[in-house]
């Protein structure tokens, strides 16, 4: 895990444990496997998971039924390296990290995109190219939409 993600993260993993419900908008959100670090990607599915079961969150057991060590520190770590946040800036927070989240994912897969319609040019594949740019128009109209809702 990178140093400067991982406090970003952990900040993330905070502010869902503080208040889990500011997670719920994701619950089923395709933002949610955007997410590169797996550790985080588990937790967060397993908060959501948990807080659907329980009807609340208690970080005491919910720490308790992480079965995986690393997941275990990860949270205990984002729990004492908790910061108070005022106002709606934990939320603010949230929709930031998973805007990020959404981007990153995006400018990759136009990247991807782009090499193989270089490759393909290269080659003289014309039905390639233009399977390959219509991919690409699709993903940059996709692209944003996920998290606009949010953003209203």
């Amino acid at each position: 895990m990178e140093e400067s993600n991982g406090i970003i993260e952990k900040k993330v993993i905070s502010v869902c444990m503080a208040n889990p419900l500011l997670l719920e908008p994701f619950r089923g959100k395709e933002v949610l496997s955007y997410i590169r670090n797996e550790h985080v990607r588990e937790i967060l599915s397993r908060i959501l998971t948990y807080v659907a079961e329980k009807k609340q969150f208690e970080i005491h057991c919910f720490v308790q039924m992480l079965d995986d060590e690393a997941l275990r520190g990860f949270v205990l770590d984002a729990a004492f390296d908790s910061v108070e946040f005022s106002g709606n800036e934990a939320e603010r927070m949230l929709l930031d990290y998973f805007n990020y989240v959404e981007k990153q994912f995006y400018k990759e897969e136009k990247k991807k995109l782009t090499e193989k319609i270089s490759v393909a040019e290269k080659a003289g594949d014309e039905h390639q190219i233009a399977e390959l740019q219509e991919q690409k128009v699709k993903l940059q109209k996709k692209e944003g939409q996920i998290l606009a809702y949010m953003k209203k």
